[in-house]
């Protein structure tokens, strides 16, 4: 989003609080928080995530993220984008081109994984899956199957 440089193809907006947003752009990888006018407060490309997906805030310089790819996983970052946590892109972890994760209350984080059929909550302080719903590659028949 920076003058100049066209980079279409954002696929999420989140409220970032004061009038500013944060814009995840799936050409050219990048994560920014611009203003309503155009203003580029910063601009980042999440380390190693392939296609990052609708980024949010989840903290003080902590941002939530997937990489929307057949090795999804889930990132916590930095405004650098340097991961702080990350979760999935391996064969013992794996998801299957996640589209968004929001952090719970519990600290815990929910991830729908799109081509997996599923909806996962992943405690990030043991790494594991706490929580699914739907079974893993097989779709629903119909609405909560």
């Amino acid at each position: 989003m920076r003058r100049g440089v066209p980079r279409p193809g954002p696929n999420g907006v989140f409220p970032r609080g004061h009038g500013r947003y944060l814009v995840t752009e799936i050409n050219g990888d990048w994560v920014d928080e611009i203003s309503l006018y155009g203003t580029v407060y910063w601009s980042a490309h999440p380390s190693d995530v392939k296609c990052p997906s609708d980024t949010n805030l989840i903290g003080p310089d902590r941002y939530l993220t997937v990489d929307y790819s057949a090795a999804g996983q889930v990132v916590i970052l930095d405004r650098g984008g340097r991961p702080i946590w990350r979760w999935g892109g391996t064969a013992a972890n794996h998801l299957d081109h996640p589209s968004l994760a929001l952090p719970l209350p519990s600290g815990d984080v929910a991830v729908t994984d799109d081509f997996h059929h599923r909806v996962v909550v992943i405690d990030p302080h043991t790494d594991r899956i706490v929580w699914q719903h739907g079974v893993t590659g097989r779709p629903g028949v119909a609405a909560g199957c």
